[in-house]
């Protein structure tokens, strides 16, 4: 059976990861493999040596992106302002099942805020691996600076033993159900005291996989949204607040529609026990004045209310139609 850590657990848990020669993944740059690994498989050459009885072996695909998630009681202003990306390096990495730290890589590079500032490398990383109640956490860690302020990163993978029900896995690609429950991260910046002011938090890109419920709403014109919600880790939220985020919205505008996927341009805000859900859609292409929509959600159970705020480039609202009729479907 499968099962996933409460949001506010798996917040304070951010623990690390490991590669192939002292964290690099393989492929980088000294790497030599024998092309048959430690447990007797025949790799023909492509993937780093090691042991299944004594590590992972784990595949970070290209393209693997870990996105900003919502602090509760933030606006959603403030969510825009604080949103960011951390990209993985793609390729294979050794996770030995021995608690300690090591250098290494794992970030090919992280921007923040909605300019995508990068962050610069300000220090090597490092890794650390620990055991914990028959699962094992892996934690990378590495020190960036925004302009003059320090920007504190740290990744985490963890295997758990309940997810993988059916015993360890020799190799492990970091795709579908396990990196949407199982990779997050978080970022310190500056002091890094400040709940929502000074930290970030991220879950993988992808999470289509996992629960949560289709809003689907349309106005009195005839304009109509639908906003796909799902679960997802790493929300800095309080007790009975659940951790959810924007996977993917379709609008309909005056007859012009768009579908938007790119998780920069999804972002969702809540308060406490995830009540005043505002969803903002950035469009990757305008519909007339408007670049991006606000939906402000009805509340809990409610068929209509809320309403559809249009928004110029600078964010500014347009206008505002209440949503005469609103379906939810749990998937």
């Amino acid at each position: 059976m499968k099962i996933f850590l409460p949001a506010m657990l798996v917040v304070w848990l951010v623990l690390p990861a490991c590669s192939d020669e002292g964290g690099r993944p393989d492929g980088a740059a000294g790497d030599a493999d024998a092309g048959r690994d430690a447990g007797g498989s025949d790799d023909a050459g492509g993937l780093p040596d090691h042991d299944p009885e004594s590590s992972f072996l784990l595949i970070i695909p290209p393209g693997s992106s870990l996105y900003t998630v919502f602090c509760e009681g933030r606006t959603w202003q403030d969510e825009y302002q604080m949103q960011g990306r951390v990209d993985l390096l793609p390729g294979a990495y050794v996770l030995v099942r021995n608690e300690g730290s090591f250098d290494g890589e794992l970030v090919a590079g992280a921007v923040f805020g909605p300019d995508h500032i990068p962050a610069q490398v300000n220090g090597p990383g490092s890794f650390e691996a620990v055991s914990y109640y028959g699962s094992w956490q892996y934690l990378f860690r590495q020190e960036y600076l925004l302009g003059t302020e320090p920007y504190r990163l740290q990744v985490t993978i963890w295997f758990e033993s309940y997810f993988w029900e059916d015993g360890w896995p020799d190799q492990a690609t970091l795709e579908g159900e396990f990196a949407a429950a199982w990779c997050w991260a978080r970022a310190d910046l500056g002091a890094g005291s400040g709940w929502c002011e000074e930290r970030q938090t991220f879950c993988f890109h992808d999470l289509s996989m996992m629960a949560g419920v289709d809003h689907q709403g349309t106005t009195a014109s005839g304009d109509q949204v639908l906003v796909e919600i799902r679960h997802a880790q790493a929300c800095q939220v309080a007790g009975n607040t659940g951790c959810e985020k924007v996977d993917r919205a379709e609008l309909s505008l005056g007859g012009a529609g768009r579908v938007l996927s790119d998780p920069a341009a999804l972002i969702y805000s809540a308060g406490h026990h995830n009540m005043d859900q505002k969803y903002l859609l950035l469009l990757d292409e305008p519909i007339g004045d408007t670049a991006a929509v606000l939906v402000e959600s009805p509340g809990f159970s409610q068929t209509q209310g809320g309403a559809l705020v249009r928004l110029d480039a600078s964010l500014q609202p347009l206008g505002s139609e209440p949503f005469v009729d609103w379906q939810s479907t749990w998937r």
